[in-house]
């Protein structure tokens, strides 16, 4: 088998990926979209136990993760200061814990405190990643 060597070809393949991945995951929200028609029950189609909601979920995170480094140096931003990025993680934190904190009525606050750090965790090394490819 051959390398491709050619520019044109391997921009070609790469948006035939992209169209491959695009179907797919089309087909997987209709597929959600027609248990939970069938089963009245979005809660259970739309949970991580569903496994065609976790592939789509999953698929989603590593397109998203994998952008950030396409998309970050072509930003004309300086890099940001680990000040500035502590600030941030700190207000992500607060915000994200009183949205959770809210949306269970407030009577699980040692829930909705873990709940907002672990997604603030995540978008703190996603900001940290792409503070890395910045100038």
């Amino acid at each position: 088998m051959k390398r491709i060597h050619d520019e044109r070809l391997i921009v070609r393949n790469l948006k035939n990926i992209r169209i491959a991945f695009s179907i797919e995951n089309i087909v997987i929200i209709l597929i959600l979209l027609w248990q939970s028609y069938l089963h009245k029950n979005w809660s259970g189609v739309f949970s991580l136990d569903n496994p065609l909601f976790a592939v789509l979920m999953i698929g989603a995170f590593i397109l998203i993760v994998l952008s950030v480094n396409i998309s970050s140096p072509t930003e004309d931003k300086p890099k940001a200061s680990i000040k500035l990025i502590t600030i941030r993680f700190v207000i992500e934190l607060i915000v994200l814990s009183f949205v959770f904190y809210i949306l269970l009525k407030g009577s699980h606050f040692l829930v909705s405190l873990i709940a907002g750090t672990v997604i603030a965790l995540v978008l703190l090394e996603i900001d940290l990643y792409a503070n890395h490819f910045r100038e």
